[in-house]
């Protein structure tokens, strides 16, 4: 089971969530659960703690920054030492070096994969790249996994 976390302000990653969701119950085969991707949105009155490994979405706020909510979750708990990738939305019309720029300063701060940087809601070709992350991923996990 794999379990995303995001956060969405404009509806920018929620849309993207929503892709990479759409994508997983088209692409999943038969034998796959239907829960086998998780999804917890987080927002101000909802900062759970989650205890299993998680991969992350957000945007970047502002001039590339780590968005509030986003950073008071991954201070949350144990929640900052479950993250295995980040991604981030972003805008190009930012420059470069502010696009995506909070996932690069999460992947820092919490010794976290780089996952994927998109650009406002994410085209078909960041959905696939997405899954095809998650997918190497989670064969990856498998391989090392002392219980494989």
């Amino acid at each position: 089971m794999l379990h995303i976390v995001y956060e969405s302000r404009t509806g920018q990653v929620k849309r993207f969530v929503d892709k990479v969701h759409l994508a997983f119950l088209r692409l999943k085969s038969p034998e796959t659960p239907s829960d086998a991707l998780v999804f917890h949105r987080i927002s101000k009155g909802n900062i759970p703690n989650i205890s299993t490994p998680f991969h992350m979405l957000t945007y970047t706020d502002g001039f590339g920054v780590v968005p509030e909510i986003t950073q008071a979750f991954l201070d949350h708990g144990h929640n900052g030492r479950n993250i295995l990738s980040i991604g981030s939305s972003g805008n190009k019309n930012w420059g470069t070096h502010q696009y995506g720029r909070a996932a690069d300063i999460i992947a820092h701060a919490w010794d976290a994969q780089l996952s994927l940087k998109w650009e406002l809601a994410g085209t078909v070709n960041d959905v696939v790249a997405f899954m095809k992350y998650l997918h190497s991923f989670e064969n990856e996990s498998r391989l090392t996994s002392p219980l494989a």
